[in-house]
């Protein structure tokens, strides 16, 4: 859930949405969390796109490289969808 977060600043911001860099309230852990607004995605025909950087990003989190963010979570609400790096 979104509320898990503590919002510290845009580190980002595209097409779509924005990078946030974010706080785990669980875990203290400081995280990006890119938030892409969904009407913008349909309205461009983007959808794809998303969904591919969804399973490029999972894919390459199997190696868990440190020159890559390594997808944590990804999830979505009624307007937007949300990747946790």
């Amino acid at each position: 859930s979104i509320s898990r977060f503590r919002f510290v600043e845009v580190i980002g911001k595209g097409s779509f949405g924005k990078v946030w860099k974010v706080i785990d309230k669980m875990t203290n852990e400081l995280c990006a969390l890119k938030i892409m607004d969904k009407a913008q995605i349909i309205a461009n025909k983007c959808l794809k796109t998303v969904i591919l950087e969804k399973t490029v990003l999972e894919t390459l989190a199997v190696d868990r490289s440190d020159l890559i963010s390594n997808i944590k979570a990804a999830f979505q609400d009624r307007e937007k969808v949300y990747i946790l790096m």
